[in-house]
Order: structure tokens, then sequence, then C-alpha cells
């Protein structure tokens, strides 16, 4: 059985949803944060439906953008997951900075996540039937970037329940060896 997104979304609240608009300068505290969910005209607006993948859409209809945070035991961590338009614009400002044969981005990825502390992108690739979630950093080369999800909600599912001694940054896919679980 597959895991919806909202019900991973909803796994997330403690007890209370912050309806607060994000922001990267913004405080972090101890509520997860939820924008409202995004109609479909809003996200059509930014991209194109039949091209962009279900989990996405799925997200987007779900909450326009939220801010999760994590406790691994050693440090506080927080990721955002970007409203469509948020996530076009950067995606669109990543792809003119890098260009597409910089052995970074690719034309089809989708940069849907931000960390708030490390320089780091949750980048979605369509191009994959399963291990669409990839790390980035643009500090590397992609095929360096470790895949952290099979899709967004295992993703999510990864993020909230891992600990220093399985941590979600760890690819579960390594190109040429076989795929490990979590």
């Amino acid at each position: 059985m597959t895991t919806s997104i909202t019900d991973v979304l909803n796994a997330y609240s403690s007890g209370q949803q912050t309806p607060i608009s994000t922001h990267p300068r913004q405080p972090v505290g101890d509520a997860a944060m939820f924008d409202p969910p995004c109609e479909i005209p809003g996200i059509a607006e930014n991209w194109d439906l039949d091209a962009l993948p279900d989990d996405l859409l799925n997200l987007w209809t779900s909450t326009a953008e939220c801010r999760l945070h994590h406790d691994n035991g050693l440090r506080r961590e927080s990721i955002t997951l970007l409203s469509p338009s948020a996530s076009k614009a950067l995606t669109a400002r990543e792809l003119m900075f890098w260009g597409v044969n910089d052995h970074r981005l690719a034309k089809d990825d989708i940069i849907f996540g931000t960390l708030l502390v490390e320089p780091e992108l949750l980048v979605f690739d369509p191009t994959r039937d399963e291990y669409t979630i990839l790390l980035a950093s643009m500090l590397e080369e992609r095929k360096d970037w470790p895949v952290v999800g099979r899709n967004l909600a295992d993703f999510l599912l990864r993020y909230r329940h891992s600990c220093s001694q399985n941590p979600w940054r760890a690819s579960i896919f390594k190109p040429n060896s076989p795929r490990v679980g979590y």
C-alpha cells in the first residue's frame, strides 16, 4: 500500500499546525508550519500539469509550502518544501546559473525544497521511475548527490524517522550497487 503525502505531512503535526508563510530567515520554532493547500490553477501558473510528477502535484495540493523539523539527537535540522512559484523560480535561477552541461542539474529537474542550515537543495528527478529524490549540493557533481528517497512520501518518512544511527542524508541507492532500504 502506498503512503499518501498528505498522511505523511499530517504525521508531522504534533497537535498544532501553524499556518504561517515560511521564509528562509524566519526563526525556527517547535511546530511544523504549513501554508494552506495550493489550488490547481495556482500550480498550473508555474508548472505544466501534464509534465509535473504526481508527487509534486500531491504535495502542493496538500500544502503550498511548509517547514518541517527534525531532531536527530545531535542537532536540529529543518527543511522548507517550497511553493510551486518558489520552486519554479529557484529551479530556473539555478539552471540559469549552472546550466545543464555543468554535471549538476538536468533540464527536467525540479528543485522543491531547501535545507535551512546547509546550502543543499532537494531535487526531484522526473526522468526516474523510482529513487527520484536527490540531495543536491552545488559544490559537488550530480553523480555524487545521494538519493534520499524512492519517492516524495518515502523521503518524508525517512526524514521524520531518521536518527543519528540512521541518517536521512545517507544514500539509499548507489549506481552499480544493490539498492538498500532504510
